[in-house]
């Protein structure tokens, strides 16, 4: 049990690190025309504004649980369940940054290189989000 305190966190660690690399690799990939970029920045613009809206929807229930979870069970609980849903509320957040960014990046690579190199550009697009889920739930 007491090596498991010292690899969960470190697991956690080395995923965050690899989501943080994967993240900068797309960011070097080229963004196309300035159409495409235009037309990403509205994507972009669009995504963030969807997730502030259900940001504050989410705000509104993880108060209505906290409260019920610190008067039903303990305060302790209650203040660890905000934790984890503000931790589930950032892998949201950097998946979907680098899902945005990830997005022109793949069809120019798809128009200039062919399809292995938008495919790789999009999965690891979508690794991003999975290695930050888990990488912060291991750490919460």
């Amino acid at each position: 049990m007491k090596v498991l305190t010292i690899i969960v966190p470190l697991v956690a660690i080395i995923a965050l690190l690899f989501a943080y690399g994967l993240s900068s690799w797309i960011g070097k990939m080229g963004e196309g025309t300035e159409r495409m970029k235009e037309i990403s920045g509205y994507i972009r613009e669009g995504a963030m504004a969807f997730l502030r809206r259900e940001y504050k929807a989410m705000a509104v229930v993880i108060l209505i649980i906290f409260l019920i979870l610190g008067f039903g069970i303990n305060w302790t609980t209650a203040v660890l369940y905000v934790i984890g849903a503000l931790f589930s509320v950032l892998a949201g957040f950097f998946g979907m940054r680098v899902a945005t960014k990830g997005n022109v990046r793949t069809a120019n690579a798809a128009m200039e290189s062919g399809m292995n190199k938008a495919l790789k550009i999009a999965f690891r697009s979508g690794a991003v989000m999975g290695l930050c889920v888990v990488g912060l739930g291991l750490l919460v």
